[in-house]
């Protein structure tokens, strides 16, 4: 709206230059007024206004007023303001005025629309003929009624126009006084609510009708009249019938208690087992006497009760699946045959189990019927045995052949765990030696698809094309008959001449009439695969150009056969999931020991800074022991990363020609320190022993540490007694029997607490671990170790004064009397670094955790090196491609870019100096695959001062 006014200013403005032009015009606000009026006729006060000052401005920019001084042209522009005012009222007041009349022209006519709209629907309404609708005085007199109405009671329109009727008139008089009532409630409330009445008709007859009324003025009152003589008949009729239908409903429910109780009798008697279950729960509702028999339990005991409170837990857990499969789809299913354990013993029945639909078409019932066929089974089996006997005289060539084959087919499921290449071994061994077409079906693992199968034949062209064609047309497992069929009731199959019908039964026609074209099958024999009384897939065995027709005795090899394979299946399935078991508990290992050993490297490596500074005796004795309590914690995750180690086989024994005095005072001496500490005496007898082996001295120090360390630990007073003896072993020739034996005066062990003594994780009572603390792994790694060391860790005698422990490993003693010289000692490589730090003492040290950084930072210049830090392992390598190192100590887990990933950088830009891993995973292989992957040497967390020592010695000096 305001550049519609200032539009409006900007026309008039030219319209002045033009006539001032033309006419030589003086006056400035000549044609103002009327651009004023405009906008404030079009937008209102606030517009005129603002119209009348652009108008002022203009006049003032663009016309010279007439000579005159400023006080003169000042007042004659406050006068133009002023008339201004009074325009834009004024225009304002007619503008508004003019509005209001046209809105109330508008509101007039809209009300006129309303009330001509009003009358309408009335009008339509009362000429409806739909109800009655009658116009009264308080006198009754009628003085209009609709068509409907008067027809009704059989009056004109002529008889209404005489002003004679009256409602009274022609109401009889039993109903006088409601029709009173309701009319003075009408009068006191507004309205009267409808009610049943009658009225005479003109011929005298009478009609039915329902009433209602409401008050139009003082004394008039509109009534709305509706004949219900229909509706009385129809409900007349419907008392009758709903009498008549009592009468049947009685007379049905005693035929229907007498056939409850045929019924009844009939299910009592049958002599097969008869139970239904809810579908809701499955819990037992009925039982009849036949199977209070079978299974030995009263219904009384049976009637509210699952599976799972009769039966073992695998048998329950069949039934339920079978049921549930019964309910899902809706249709019965029929099994040959299935184990029941009673209280008599184990029995077979062939159940059939029913699903019973309520109206809404879902289950709500489960019947089964259960038929005892163990002694046919049993006579089966005889019958079958004999058989097969009788087959084996007459065939024995062909049974031999059948071995060799199993014994072939055995020896293709070893070879493999991987399920796709053990199975096609075993097919094309089945079609070398006994079909033409040999087919394995696996359902997957929720049983709900089959998987692509494993096909064989002799023509790879024809094999191409049954993989083809079951693509085409996938395993339907709703299939009535085929594998389908096999599935559901886990039984084998046998066609020994196959018919077109039979083809189709797990087929569509397409398919059967396409396999018929392809592969002329003969006779085909289809096995289920089962473990555990669960259906894993099928074996199918076809044969087609050969003709061969498969017998029972087949069957029965092929039987044979699919429970090999089954077993096969289920191995490779459950080897799977221990390998992925394996690997996230090797993950979880892995990751708990780097969470673990970071934070208690940087609190060890702190620890031992703190000691080389100047202490005083207390603190001195605070920082023993925080370094204490951490190598206790160290040594807790290195025993249950050995536990894992151990259970999982991955623990790797070495074979070290080592020194075994010096190994045995190098073990005894700090253990004798720790008795001494407690006030106990240690003593310990290594005399006459040989002074080299061969063994693990790692694993053999662990198993001493372990052992002597638990003999102080339970020991409150007395001494510590170890006696060593070495002697050969009487089978294994070149080795000898290391026996060393740990005698203290502890606690002693029960022989109630003896009996889980070496198991994991577990001492010898709770109070134990409360007591003295510990995970309870030490026995049980050193019995471990020592067994892979070819002996044992064993209690040989315990009481309240005390136990002995036996520990025993095989090693090989080295004869000292070799001709063989003996190279001489050397001293351990000593690096020292060089004194100038500008050409090869640099090291950079690459780590995420600011602590660690902080303390390898220390060790690093404690040793006389430059040290450079960098937090992760982007910044490494700009600073490594950028800066001379002589040395790297990279962090292997690192976000961001980790140590691998910046190895790989570094060394696919031809960077050749060496990078040492720092880890704090302590896995098997973790050493392995940071050299696989370009590291050049290994160093694990919590970092060893000496080792960190050598290792920037080393490669430092191999870089001058």
């Amino acid at each position: 709206m305001v550049m519609t006014t200032l539009l409006v200013v900007a026309v008039f403005t030219a319209l002045k230059l033009a006539l001032n032009y033309a006419l030589k015009i003086e006056s400035p606000l000549l044609l103002y007024y009327s651009a004023v009026i405009v906008a404030a006729w079009l937008g209102g006060f606030y517009q005129g206004l603002l119209a009348a000052a652009v108008s002022l401005l203009c006049a003032i920019v663009f016309y010279n007023w007439p000579v005159a001084d400023g006080h003169t042209n000042s007042f004659r522009a406050v006068l133009f303001v002023v008339d201004c005012l009074f325009i834009i009222s004024f225009a304002w007041a007619l503008e508004r005025s003019r509005r209001r009349a046209h809105l109330a022209l508008a509101e007039a006519t809209s009300a006129q629309r309303a009330s001509d709209l009003s009358e309408a629907r009335f009008r339509r309404i009362f000429e409806s003929n739909m109800i009655g609708l009658i116009f009264t005085r308080d006198d009754g007199t009628i003085l209009d009624a609709n068509g409907y109405f008067l027809e009704m009671l059989g009056y004109t329109r002529e008889d209404l126009k005489t002003g004679t009727l009256n409602w009274q008139d022609f109401t009889p008089k039993e109903f006088l006084p409601a029709s009173r009532r309701a009319y003075e409630l009408m009068r006191r409330e507004g309205v009267a609510p409808p009610f049943e009445k009658a009225y005479f008709r003109k011929d005298g007859s009478v009609v039915e009708v329902l009433v209602g009324a409401a008050p139009l003025d003082e004394d008039k009152t509109v009534k709305f009249v509706l004949d219900i003589t229909e509706r009385k008949k129809t409900e007349n009729a419907l008392s009758e019938a709903y009498a008549q239908l009592e009468e049947r409903v009685g007379v049905r429910t005693i035929e229907l208690r007498q056939s409850q109780s045929f019924l009844d009798s009939v299910i009592e008697n049958i002599p097969n087992m008869l139970f239904v279950k809810d579908a809701a729960d499955l819990k037992f509702m009925r039982f009849n006497k036949a199977g209070e028999a079978l299974l030995g339990y009263p219904r009384e005991e049976l009637i509210g009760k699952s599976d799972f409170d009769f039966f073992p837990k695998a048998e329950a857990e069949f039934f339920v699946a079978k049921d549930r499969a019964v309910l899902q789809g809706g249709i019965a299913v029929d099994i040959p045959e299935e184990p029941l354990s009673t209280r008599f013993g184990l029995r077979y029945l062939h159940t059939k189990k029913i699903p019973i639909l309520g109206k809404d078409g879902t289950p709500k019932y489960l019947l089964g019927i259960s038929e005892d066929v163990t002694e046919r089974k049993h006579a089966e089996q005889q019958r079958l045995k004999l058989m097969q006997e009788q087959a084996a005289r007459v065939e024995a060539e062909k049974s031999a052949d059948q071995l060799r084959f199993l014994a072939e087919v055995s020896s293709a499921l070893n070879e493999s765990l991987d399920p796709k290449p053990m199975l096609t071994n075993v097919a094309r061994l089945v079609v070398a030696n006994l079909s033409d077409w040999c087919s394995i079906d696996l359902l997957s693992e929720d049983h709900s698809v089959v998987l692509e199968p494993v096909i064989a034949h002799r023509d790879p062209e024809k094999v191409k094309w049954a993989q083809d064609f079951r693509r085409k047309y996938p395993v339907d497992l709703n299939a009535p008959g085929g594998t389908a069929h096999v599935i559901r009731t886990g039984q084998p199959v046998l066609y020994s001449k196959i018919l077109p019908e039979q083809l189709e039964a797990g087929l569509s026609k397409a398919a059967s009439q396409e396999v018929a074209k392809h592969t002329a099958i003969h006779s085909v024999m289809m096995v289920p695969l089962q473990s555990y009384g669960n259906v894993l897939g099928t074996l199918t065995i076809s044969s087609a150009e050969s003709g061969r027709t498969y017998t029972n005795l087949d069957l029965s090899m092929a039987v044979d056969l699919a429970r090999r394979v089954s077993f096969a299946i289920e191995n490779a399935r459950l080897f799977a999931k221990a390998q992925e078991a394996s690997r996230a508990k090797s993950a979880f290992l892995a990751n708990m020991s780097h969470e673990i050993r970071t934070p208690l490297g940087a609190m060890l490596g702190f620890t031992e800074l703190l000691a080389d500074d100047g202490l005083n005796l207390n603190q001195r004795q605070y920082l023993s022991t925080i370094a204490k309590n951490g190598q206790h914690l160290l040594r807790i995750v290195d025993e249950i990363l050995d536990l894992s180690k151990v259970e999982s086989d991955h623990i790797q024994i070495e074979n070290i020609e080592f020194s075994l005095p010096a190994l045995l005072t190098e073990v005894f001496s700090p253990l004798r320190m720790q008795a001494r500490e407690k006030g106990l005496s240690f003593r310990a007898e290594i005399a006459g022993l040989p002074e080299k082996v061969v063994t693990d001295p790692t694993r053999l120090r662990q198993i001493l540490i372990n052992v002597v360390g638990n003999a102080i630990k339970f020991t409150p007073k007395g001494e510590i007694s170890v006696g060593v003896e070495l002697s050969r072993h009487s089978s294994v020739r070149g080795r000898s029997v290391l026996q060393i034996s740990v005698s203290d005066t502890g606690i002693g062990i029960t022989p109630e607490q003896e009996e889980r003594l070496f198991q994991p994780f577990v001492q010898a009572d709770n109070s134990m671990t409360r007591r003295f603390g510990g995970t309870g792994l030490g026995l049980f790694l050193s019995r471990r170790l020592a067994q892979l060391l070819g002996g044992d860790v064993v209690l040989n005698q315990s009481s309240g004064q005390g136990s002995r422990f036996v520990i025993t490993s095989l090693l090989q003693v080295k004869d000292n009397d070799s001709s063989a010289p003996s190279p001489p000692a050397q001293a351990p490589e000593m690096f020292e670094p060089k004194a100038s730090r500008g050409e090869y003492n640099n090291v950079l040290i690459v780590d995420d955790a600011p602590d660690n950084r902080t303390l390898i930072y220390h060790y690093v210049s404690r040793l006389g090196y430059h040290a450079d830090v960098a937090e992760n392992g982007a910044e490494a390598v700009e600073k490594a491609l950028s800066q001379s190192y002589d040395v790297i100590l990279m962090d292997v887990q690192m976000p961001e870019m980790d140590g691998f990933e910046a190895v790989k950088i570094l060394r696919s830009k031809n960077y050749t100096g060496p990078i040492i891993a720092l880890t704090a995973h302590s896995m098997k292989g973790d050493r392995e695959r940071c050299l696989a992957n370009g590291f050049t040497d290994y160093l694990g967390k919590p970092i060893d001062r000496d080792l960190l020592r050598r290792s920037l010695a080393k490669y430092s000096v191999s870089r001058v």
